[in-house]
């Protein structure tokens, strides 16, 4: 089982979201939003027991590690983010740049 974090809720964030749901082989562990907190607070209203919802503008202080998380799909289009993830616990990152540009990123030494 591959446990997902998704960084950012925007339109692809969710897009991602809505195809994670009942995928075999990956389990949705996390979301992280960043900036639009109606958002937010409307998908906190929903019920996702199994979901953590941050809302956590520094990468570093998220619990990937803790969560076990395999991969982190980041909508953001920071590329200063990747490193983040990886010190953050996550082994691989998904960079969405953009709706033609997916780039994916492996930590060091498995």
């Amino acid at each position: 089982m591959i446990k997902v974090a998704i960084n950012g809720f925007g339109e692809i964030g969710n897009d991602i979201f809505e195809q994670l749901q009942g995928a075999e082989g990956y389990q949705l562990r996390a979301i992280n939003f960043i900036g639009d907190k109606e958002n937010f607070y409307r998908f906190c209203k929903l019920h996702y027991p199994d979901i953590y919802v941050f809302y956590e503008p520094d990468i570093s202080n998220l619990p990937w590690d803790t969560l076990e998380i395999n991969c982190v799909v980041d909508t953001t289009n920071q590329q200063e983010n990747i490193k983040k993830h990886i010190q953050a616990g996550c082994k691989h990152v998904v960079m969405v740049e953009s709706e033609q540009k997916v780039k994916t990123y492996r930590k060091k030494g498995r």
